[in-house]
């Protein structure tokens, strides 16, 4: 049997005009991938997703900033969470139930719905915004 191995990418993109999932995450990547149809043997094995944080705070200000640090409840270059500035969380948010949706809750689900330490690897570059 044909194995097949599918890397998706990423990755935020602030000018993609078709958006869903309350409407924080792109519906087509920046770049156009042409979609691999699956043949009747294949089967898919496994699943790499690399992405970056969702929308951040700014990492400072300029002198006539309306919005002091007190804007960014979560402190400069953090993910942004809370009022008018949280598609931070929501993208993130909107992005697990898009990963969920696909590889978990699907007719044919990658992996088990309880949390398997043997199926999930996660990794992140040391910072707060990563935890």
């Amino acid at each position: 049997m044909q194995a097949l191995l599918l890397s998706c990418l990423l990755a935020a993109a602030s000018a993609v005009s078709l958006y869903y999932e309350d409407d924080v995450i792109p519906r087509e990547p920046p770049i156009p991938v042409p979609p691999r149809i699956m043949k009747a043997n294949d089967k898919l094995i496994m699943v790499q997703v690399v992405w970056r944080h969702g929308d951040r705070a700014p990492v400072m200000t300029y002198p006539t900033d309306e919005h002091g640090e007190e804007a960014w409840p979560n402190g400069w270059g953090e993910l942004t969470a809370v009022g008018e500035f949280q598609l931070g969380m929501r993208q993130q948010y909107a992005l697990g139930r898009v990963l969920h949706k696909r590889y978990i809750n699907s007719s044919d689900p990658l992996i088990s719905r309880r949390y398997n330490s043997k199926q999930v690897g996660i990794w992140e570059i040391y910072g707060e915004r990563c935890r």
